[in-house]
């Protein structure tokens, strides 16, 4: 006669150690939603770093964050300063992939300022 409660504890401590791995190698926002819905959007706009303005575009925005695109490679942790002529946003580059990053704001936005972004 075979014990099955050997085999599920080790399975359920191997599946741990998976979840373990997951959180530990994308970080502390592993396991959480994305907070706020995204609209699409094409907004022009001047991100300002320390080395100086860029200008860039919004591909899509939440109340809390944007994906954006820009011929100048940002780096992970940068502060940026997002402009135009109609907003000014604090925000720190959260991921990129080449050209496209992803900014999460300081202050989220009200959704009237996410609608008047998105166009």
């Amino acid at each position: 006669m075979t014990n099955d409660s050997g085999s599920a504890g080790a399975k359920s401590q191997k599946q741990g150690s998976i979840s373990l791995m997951v959180t530990f190698a994308l970080g502390d926002n592993a396991l959480k939603p994305r907070g706020a819905p995204r609209r699409k959007a094409f907004q022009c706009i001047t991100i300002g770093t320390a080395e100086g303005d860029t200008r860039a575009h919004i591909l899509d925005l939440s109340r809390s964050g944007a994906r954006m695109h820009a011929s100048a490679r940002l780096e992970v942790g940068a502060s940026v300063m997002l402009s135009s002529e109609v907003f000014l946003i604090k925000g720190r580059i959260v991921w990129t992939k080449k050209h496209i990053f992803g900014v999460h704001f300081e202050q989220s936005i009200s959704d009237s300022d996410v609608g008047r972004l998105a166009g």
